[in-house]
């Protein structure tokens, strides 16, 4: 059982990293002008990707977890 929530963790880094290097690409298209509307967008999934991240790893870890 231990297997499934160290699966979840490292997932939920996954995504966050992933997020992370996407603001910073957003931040830079934006900056540098280059295509704005793809570096808005990037930003915007780069912030929501650590939020829904966390809410899967939430409810599988509550599907998962013993009952009693």
């Amino acid at each position: 059982m231990e297997t499934v929530y160290l699966a979840l963790l490292l997932s939920n880094l996954l995504w966050t990293v992933i997020g992370v290097a996407g603001l910073g690409v957003g931040i830079t298209a934006v900056a540098r002008g280059q295509d704005r509307s793809r570096g808005i967008a990037a930003i915007i999934v780069s912030v929501a990707a650590p939020v829904v991240s966390f809410g899967v790893w939430l409810v599988l870890t509550l599907i998962t977890a013993p009952l009693g």
